[in-house]
């Protein structure tokens, strides 16, 4: 491999590649690499985030939505300056210290059949966080069609899923994640609660399994689990 790591960013990733999983070939592949990420919600922020600062090349973002006041506790992006702004719009003026001035592209639509090859250039992975949504019955036959691995996530108040869409056990997949239906109750007031935290927390472990897809480390399966967004537990349900 030609490695085209600048001496600022051997620095910079010094860390990194000093774990035996990553290495300097690994670093060199997250540079090379492009991820989208269909949804700049509270969980697509964090996923986004993680992705530039360990290093992902390219990671492109889809979403048409507008920042509102009673989005703000979800995420750690924007703030009340932002209100009002679409997400993509206001994530232009942000600082994301990706590896160059090209390391994101955000495109103000939504994600659909006749505009997916443009949105996903490059990219072989797909992460869809769009808030209170499901992964898509198109969505998923698009990532059948051209060979794309899907992570997914969702959060209802108390309960939330994510899940990887992938090679094996697709069909189970489908039929349980079209099946799952959470209740959104207003019972957890007066608890300990911090919506960003549970952004954060999902957003991470989607982050970090992206991350082991793209460096090969990740078996490529269906698989789908559950998270009890109060004390943070997780099931697995495929």
């Amino acid at each position: 491999m030609n490695l085209t790591l600048t001496p600022s960013e051997m620095r910079r990733f010094a860390h990194q590649i000093s774990l035996t999983e990553i290495g300097l070939e690994g670093q060199e592949i997250l540079k090379q690499s492009e991820v989208t990420i269909c949804g700049l919600d509270g969980i697509g922020v964090t996923v986004m985030r993680c992705l530039l600062a360990t290093g992902v090349g390219r990671v492109r973002i889809i979403d048409s939505g507008f920042i509102t006041e009673d989005w703000l506790p979800e995420q750690t992006l924007f703030g009340v300056g932002d209100v009002g702004k679409m997400r993509s719009i206001a994530a232009r003026e942000k600082k994301f210290g990706g590896v160059n001035d090209q390391s994101i592209n955000l495109y103000s639509t939504k994600f659909h059949k006749n505009n997916t090859d443009v949105l996903m250039g490059k990219s072989k992975i797909l992460v869809e966080t769009l808030h209170r949504s499901m992964l898509s019955s198109e969505m998923m036959d698009y990532a059948d069609e051209q060979n794309i691995d899907v992570f997914s996530a969702f959060c209802m108040v108390k309960k939330g899923a994510f899940g990887l869409y992938s090679d094996n056990r697709k069909k189970e997949f489908r039929e349980m994640i079209n099946n799952i239906n959470f209740k959104i109750s207003n019972d957890y007031y007066g608890l300990p609660f911090c919506f960003s935290s549970v952004s954060s927390f999902i957003g991470g472990i989607m982050a970090c399994n992206v991350i082991k897809l793209l460096l090969g480390m990740y078996h490529k399966d269906s698989e789908l689990y559950e998270i009890e967004t109060i004390n943070f537990s997780l099931n697995k349900l495929l």
